[in-house]
């Protein structure tokens, strides 16, 4: 797909914020040079079938630019990286908009298809909602807490992706393939990880005990009063950030062998996406068995 105009983006803005807002909401909106997230759109294309230049995925790339705005902006909050009342009100505004331009699309697929597609987006609202409010709960302490739950935050927390794919196939007039469902919340859940890899020396110094940190903190004596150095002796003498990688790159590995057994699906475009998210993984790792040697040697 040709890349997204500034003009363009900074256009659509307009009919639903005022110029200056608009004009900052598509600012913030690029990363590296390109919109965020629209590289996804053309994966969730091919999951469905749809060529790159199909009315439907044409008119849904800069929504997808402002769902994902809405998520990204709400992270914002939860993560205390903003605290601004204006941030939260932005947030409502762009996650209507999204459901207002959605369900304009919905009106040329069947009735059927239209009260589905009403239900996921209620679902999958309720879905990351619970996940923030459990997060915010989970995170506060190093407790730790059951895989079942750390998934369900996890890939509740971030679960845009699979809704913006059931959504394209609903448009389609297709059933979202459920083993297609089921590889995107593990992407999710491995994208997740690796965040809290990148993250973790903010995450600690904002008291945001994630899953990786509370695996840390299974290793201290005790968890009061945790220091930085606490928390990096654990992370590179006891093999918890290896540990943390290998699954990671593992996770991956197993999506691709998944994907292959979906045969009906084309999926080319996720494979290749996966691949470059695992050899970044792999110069994670890479880079901490370095960082490891280098902190023994001065421990």
């Amino acid at each position: 797909m040709e890349p997204l105009q500034f003009h363009d983006v900074e256009r659509f803005f307009q009919q639903y914020f005022p110029e200056d807002v608009a004009t900052k909401l598509t600012e913030t909106s690029k990363l590296g040079g390109v919109f965020f997230g629209d590289e996804h759109v053309a994966i969730f294309a091919e999951l469905c079938g749809l060529s790159t230049d199909h009315p439907i995925v044409q008119k849904l790339r800069i929504p997808y630019i402002i769902f994902g705005k809405h998520y990204f902006m709400l992270d914002a909050v939860v993560d205390d990286h903003s605290s601004s009342s204006d941030v939260l009100y932005v947030t409502h505004i762009l996650f209507a908009t999204f459901y207002q331009i959605v369900s304009e699309l919905m009106t040329s697929t069947t009735p059927e298809k239209a009260m589905a597609c009403a239900q996921i987006m209620a679902k999958r609202i309720a879905e990351n909602t619970m996940a923030v409010e459990n997060e915010l709960i989970f995170r506060a302490t190093p407790d730790p807490i059951g895989k079942a739950e750390e998934y369900a935050m996890m890939v509740g927390r971030s679960n845009c992706t699979i809704l913006f794919y059931e959504i394209m196939c609903f448009l389609n007039n297709m059933e979202p393939h459920p083993e297609i469902v089921e590889v995107l919340f593990d992407v999710v859940h491995y994208m997740q990880m690796g965040d809290d890899v990148g993250d973790w020396t903010d995450d600690f110094e904002n008291n945001i005990w994630t899953p990786l940190l509370k695996e840390c903190a299974k290793h201290l004596e005790s968890t009061e009063n945790v220091s930085r150095q606490d928390i990096e002796c654990a992370l590179f003498t006891t093999g918890v950030y290896e540990n943390h990688l290998r699954n990671i790159i593992l996770g991956m590995n197993g999506i691709e062998e998944r994907l292959k057994q979906i045969p009906e699906v084309k999926s080319t475009g996720v494979v290749a996406w996966i691949d470059k998210k695992r050899k970044f993984a792999h110069q994670l790792l890479r880079e901490a068995i370095g960082t490891k040697l280098t902190y023994l040697s001065n421990g």
